[in-house]
């Protein structure tokens, strides 16, 4: 009886260590730095907001976070690696983009190495605008120039984006479907090539999104003939919409921070919380607005509702408009 009962009180002494470890480590979290895993390469609009954002995330998470690039095939190398080779532990936070991933989800489902339920968005930091771009030395100053030299000239004129399935693709395929233009579509991987391309006149036009592209707009190398969506962009004050100009086309880019399925949830609180305060922090609002970063907030419960509605959005969009 007595050997009973010290095998009970043994048990019980063991169990109670076991949750003291767990406790311990989830409340610990993070001891070390955290990958931010970027699907663009570094200099891009992508990592411009990375970078601009992750001093301040930093700041509340108190670790050190890096950026390593994983690049191609519409953010799907980069989530079939966190999905494939990472484990769900808090330590690497994968970018994650609408409508990019429920592009791919829906025109990359035989060939992608993820699936959708892998993935726990955690919180959105920005919502940034498409924007229709030529170079600054370039004759053409509205869209409706634009539109009347893409039908003169039919199938010749270069139109790029940054990949098959991108915000950015898609905008070009509804732009070219309401204004009835053809256009030459070139991809490319990231929008810094975009952006080289574009001034260095191997291209003569491109979708991009206005976060992307505001020091080029600036120092004039670059001219903004619209922007698509219904209102006005702030940081662009001055440039039309294709709304008010008659062109039912919208188009954009959210970008969040995301976990693979399988994180604790005690973990994710912590990164929810530490991202909030990063980007409601006075000092990041500032430089975001300086770099014309669109920073729009989206909680955990936010961003998963905006996540879905989107993918049915897009799944819309790619099966009714284009495909």
């Amino acid at each position: 009886m007595f050997r009973k009962e010290r095998m009970v009180i043994l048990i019980s002494i063991t169990i109670l260590l076991l949750i003291s470890i767990c406790n311990f480590s989830l409340a610990a979290y993070p001891e070390r730095e955290v990958t931010l895993l970027m699907a663009s390469s570094a200099g891009g609009g992508d990592d411009l907001i990375a970078q601009t954002f992750k001093p301040y995330l930093e700041k509340y998470l108190g670790v050190r976070t890096v950026c390593d690039y994983k690049i191609g095939a519409g953010m799907t190398v980069a989530w079939a690696y966190i999905a494939n080779s990472t484990k769900p532990d808090g330590y690497t936070l994968g970018l994650s983009k609408v409508p990019h991933l429920a592009a791919t989800e829906i025109m990359r489902k035989d060939e992608k190495k993820h699936e959708w339920e892998d993935i726990v968005p955690v919180y959105n930091i920005v919502v940034d605008p498409n924007i229709l771009l030529v170079r600054g030395d370039s004759p053409i100053n509205t869209l409706e120039e634009y539109i009347e030299y893409c039908k003169e000239n039919p199938g010749m004129v270069t139109l790029s984006s940054t990949g098959v399935g991108g915000d950015d693709w898609i905008a070009a395929k509804l732009l070219q479907k309401a204004t009835g233009i053809d256009n030459i579509l070139v991809a490319f991987e990231s929008d810094g090539f975009v952006i080289q391309s574009l001034i260095g006149k191997h291209i003569e036009s491109s979708i991009l999104n206005v976060g992307g592209v505001m020091t080029q707009l600036q120092d004039g190398r670059l001219k903004a003939l619209a922007v698509l969506s219904d209102e006005r962009c702030p940081f662009v004050p001055d440039v039309p919409t294709t709304v008010e100009l008659g062109y039912n086309v919208v188009g954009g880019s959210s970008r969040g921070w995301s976990f693979l399925k399988g994180t604790p949830e005690e973990i994710i609180d912590t990164m929810e919380k530490a991202i909030d305060q990063a980007v409601h922090d006075p000092e990041f609002l500032e430089k975001a607005k300086e770099l014309g970063i669109n920073v729009v907030p989206m909680n955990r419960e936010k961003y998963t509702e905006y996540w879905n509605s989107s993918f049915e959005d897009i799944k819309g969009v790619l099966l009714d408009e284009i495909l």
